[in-house]
């Protein structure tokens, strides 16, 4: 099971992000409610309990009770000294206790019919336990240890007959007040007449399942401070999965790379080279992820979206005034978006081992030779409005760049494209991108006759982005931030 859920195989080993007791937990504990063997397989041990009480024409019972039943044993399930370990392991689970301090065995509850089959010290019709155990001393005055219930107790309408057959008579206080008990307890039953039948406690439906068996045997261990995440339903499964990993700080990030004995150059976040990689870093600290918050809140018409740390994403569904389907969907929005984010970092990663430059498409033709100008800064601007442009010269330089070698320039449309060939002498087609956005649009240069013409045409092509003059030069701004873009 474990190799199935981290993907490992026999000649490959994976890293076992999370601790299986935390993975077998159910998911009301903070698990992902995945099955374990042993519960399964006590809770099949119980099944074998419940099919000896149910069957009662069986021949595997009757064989059972012939092999195990003695003089001196009133077990509620006979077990004999030399029994088989299969047989004492069914027994000994009966005997444990649950979570209550209850036996598994008081899980067994029989309802009186005619009294011809259930026994009246040994099995349970009546009270929280059975007779015996509520009534050790009487038990011990009893002739006849296994003697049916109709043997005991005969009905006269609503009058009920007890007949005792006791050793001797009660008469210590404690055997007088145990029998005082005992009247009181049985005059205040009433069963119903017909043939008797077994209730399984540990479900409503009062009908034995391996299942409900499996949920009370691990309900029943203790799992201490857990976070409970609110699973999501409407969205798939590995983007619930996802959540709960990032949550734990399970996630091959950077920083637990490096804490599991991996070899990193850094353990920087590669979106942002400012702090190092880490689940809470990534989804809620990082520009990067703060932009995406930020645009789904615009989206989703919300206040904007503030979080320290995963767990803080996950609960805030709850804290929006929303109805119950629109709560629904935005946590769906928010696990998805959380599950969508995380293979970016792998793609900046291998973005971050390629020659930038050579890659990059900017406002020219493939193979073209490009200058690069350092980028002016606010207060140059204002320098060069105001005249003073002696410090700006020095600063600014030109640099010129051979071009790509052939067999990494990618042209655009590609070579094999029917619209390319038809459309060669009169078109033009470049990749346009807005530098820091992860936009591309593709544009004829041959449609444009000045700059200008161009720049307003990105605004039409970037939707979520405006034009405004700023010191009488055009820029792209984004509307949500205020962020300025160069178009590249």
């Amino acid at each position: 099971m474990r190799r199935f859920f981290w993907g490992e195989s026999n000649e490959d080993e994976k890293i076992n992000w999370v601790a299986w007791e935390n993975i077998s937990r159910p998911k009301k504990a903070g698990g992902l409610g995945i099955s374990r063997l042993k519960d399964i397989n006590e809770a099949l041990l119980l099944k074998w309990s419940w099919r000896l009480k149910k069957e009662n024409n069986s021949l595997w019972k009757r064989v059972v009770r012939g092999i195990h039943r003695s003089k001196n044993n009133w077990r509620s399930l006979p077990l004999a000294s030399n029994s088989s370990r299969c047989w004492t392991e069914i027994v000994k689970m009966g005997d444990r206790n649950t979570s209550d301090g209850r036996k598994y065995n008081s899980l067994f509850y029989g309802i009186v019919g005619d009294g011809k089959t259930l026994r009246f010290w040994i099995d349970l019709w009546i009270g929280d336990e059975p007779l015996k155990d509520a009534f050790p001393i009487l038990f011990r005055l009893e002739k006849c240890k296994d003697v049916l219930i109709m043997k005991r107790v005969n009905l006269s309408g609503e009058v009920k007959n007890l007949k005792w057959d006791w050793r001797r008579a009660p008469t210590t206080q404690q055997e007088v007040s145990e029998l005082f008990g005992i009247l009181n307890l049985i005059y205040d039953y009433s069963w119903d007449s017909g043939s008797h039948s077994w209730k399984w406690l540990g479900d409503d439906q009062g009908c034995f399942t391996v299942a409900s068996a499996k949920r009370l045997i691990s309900s029943s261990r203790n799992y201490g401070e857990f976070f409970k995440m609110k699973w999501n339903g409407w969205i798939p499964l590995k983007c619930n999965v996802m959540a709960w990993r990032a949550e734990q700080d399970r996630l091959p990030t950077r920083m637990e790379l490096t804490k599991r004995g991996m070899v990193l150059q850094d353990s920087l976040c590669p979106l942002c080279a400012d702090n190092p990689e880490t689940s809470g870093h990534l989804f809620t600290a990082c520009l990067f992820a703060t932009e995406v918050w930020a645009r789904i809140a615009s989206w989703c018409k919300l206040a904007p979206i503030f979080a320290f740390e995963v767990r803080d994403l996950i609960i805030l569904p709850k804290h929006l005034k929303m109805r119950k389907q629109e709560s629904r969907t935005f946590h769906g929005i928010v696990l998805t978006t959380l599950w969508l984010e995380q293979p970016i970092t792998a793609a900046m990663d291998v973005v971050g081992s390629l020659n930038f430059n050579d890659t990059e498409l900017t406002l020219g033709l493939p193979g073209e030779t490009r200058k690069l100008v350092s980028k002016r800064r606010f207060s140059d601007m204002v320098d060069l409005k105001l005249g003073r442009t002696d410090q700006l010269d020095t600063e600014c330089s030109v640099v010129t760049k051979s071009p790509p070698s052939k067999e990494r320039v990618v042209g655009w449309p590609p070579v094999n494209s029917y619209r390319k060939n038809v459309t060669k002498s009169s078109c033009k087609y470049i990749k346009v991108a807005v530098d820091g956005a992860p936009y591309l649009r593709k544009v004829d240069l041959e449609m444009y006759t000045s700059y200008q013409q161009l720049l307003c045409a990105f605004e039409d092509l970037f939707s979520c982005f405006t034009i405004r003059n700023v010191l009488n030069e055009k820029k792209l701004v984004d509307l949500v931030n205020g962020i300025e873009y160069v178009p590249t």
